[in-house]
């Protein structure tokens, strides 16, 4: 989600190390996985982020190298109103990032020779 483990702390209330040595495990144990990464306009969709998101993903043994890339949306948040419970606790002006991003996105881990669909 957001490689900088501080950020990824701030936004997702755990340090992503453990997360990153996971995958590198799965991949080095020869599993098939999927990835599916949701982008966020301002947390995770900033090109060094998804550079560095593609050159980690390169450097796994993995042969299936798709990655559905996940547009941010906020279809969850009425579910969550009907449950009493609370969709967005921080109040981060969470968007969908725009299409011309989405395009560079895909670009950048395509150079790392990775595959990406949007949605999935």
């Amino acid at each position: 989600k957001q490689m900088d483990s501080a950020e990824h702390t701030k936004y997702c209330g755990v340090p992503n190390e453990l997360i990153l040595s996971n995958l590198r495990m799965v991949a080095e144990a020869r599993h098939d996985f999927y990835l599916r990464i949701p982008l966020i306009e301002g947390v995770n969709a900033d090109e060094e982020n998804i550079i560095r998101s593609a050159a980690f993903l390169a450097s796994l043994p993995w042969e299936h190298r798709i990655v559905n890339l996940l547009p941010y949306h906020d279809i969850g948040k009425s579910k969550h109103e009907k449950l009493g419970t609370v969709y967005n606790p921080d109040r981060y002006a969470f968007a969908a990032p725009s299409d011309e991003t989405l395009g560079r996105c895909r670009e950048i881990f395509a150079c790392y020779g990775i595959e990406t669909t949007i949605g999935g």
